[in-house]
């Protein structure tokens, strides 16, 4: 192994390092968000996905029952795709704290535990 590939190597073991009690931060604060957000999404998931009974007058009777949930299933609709393309539209934010962290080891890093929510 070459001396630059050597120091490379010790350089990725010093990021992460670095990186580890902020990754021990992060699975914290999300085992906390998803204490508080998995009982809502469970809840609203299965009333969304709540289905009726299969014969016709059954049914029916059953929609009519039913019609003061339909906009608010079609809000639940929304909420669950709209939380869903959040989840998928964060990027990954290692990335840019590696690169700090190369450029300078003292470099100030986000706080990635930290949310917009205003839950806390």
């Amino acid at each position: 192994m070459s001396a630059a590939h050597e120091a490379a190597v010790e350089i990725d073991r010093l990021i992460s390092a670095i990186l580890a009690p902020i990754t021990t931060q992060l699975i914290e604060r999300g085992e906390e968000i998803a204490s508080r957000l998995a009982p809502v999404k469970n809840s609203l998931a299965t009333l969304w996905a709540e289905r009726g009974p299969t014969q016709y007058d059954a049914a029916e009777a059953y929609g009519q029952g039913r019609q003061p949930l339909k906009q608010t299933k079609e809000a639940i609709a929304e909420f669950l795709g709209e939380l869903d393309a959040v989840e998928r539209a964060h990027p990954d934010p290692w990335i840019d704290v590696r690169k700090r962290l190369r450029e300078d080891p003292h470099a100030e890093l986000p706080d990635l535990c930290q949310s917009d929510d205003r839950g806390g």
